[in-house]
């Protein structure tokens, strides 16, 4: 049975207790905003006439930005232009926390929204935990290069080397 790759334990910080990765965070909160949206204080707050003003946008970005993250994630960055793909997805995924941030609060503003503290941060750090993604793929983007580049010239001195001798 093969583990897909957003729940392999290949990261460094992977065996840690408390480590989480945008993936698994947007996974909760996914989690979170079904079990608010389809629980017993969900359906006090969300009418049935809001369904489709209130419950539905929510649903759909959290879903969207959990999509997003797992396909960023199936991306294994061996090429620069794969570096270049993976973060067009991971932005987007940014795009939409900001869509879903915006929705709380605007729906809070309306009528006070239970633990609305918990459910936005785990928004806020689904956030953070994707910014920090992009700041990592370019690390390993510019080590990738920089790795190239040295063996480019490497194999330029070979060839050097070659012609050199007799």
């Amino acid at each position: 049975m093969t583990v897909p790759a957003w729940r392999r334990d290949t990261h460094e910080n992977g065996n840690k207790e408390g480590y989480e990765d945008a993936t698994t965070a947007a996974e909760k909160l996914l989690k979170h905003t079904m079990q608010k949206l389809n629980g017993k204080a969900g359906r006090e707050y969300f009418s049935k006439s809001e369904t489709f003003t209130k419950r539905v946008p929510l649903l759909k970005t959290a879903r969207k930005i959990y999509r997003l993250c797992k396909k960023a994630n199936l991306i294994y960055p061996t090429k620069v232009w794969n570096f270049k793909k993976r973060q067009k997805l991971v932005l987007k995924a940014i795009l939409t926390t900001d869509d879903m941030f915006t929705y709380l609060t605007l729906f809070n503003e309306e009528k006070h929204i239970p633990q609305i503290e918990f459910w936005t941060g785990l928004v806020v750090k689904v956030d953070k935990l994707l910014r920090s993604w992009i700041k990592s793929d370019e690390r390993r983007k510019q080590a990738l290069k920089e790795k190239k580049r040295a063996l480019r010239e490497e194999r330029l001195k070979s060839a050097e080397s070659l012609k050199s001798q007799p």
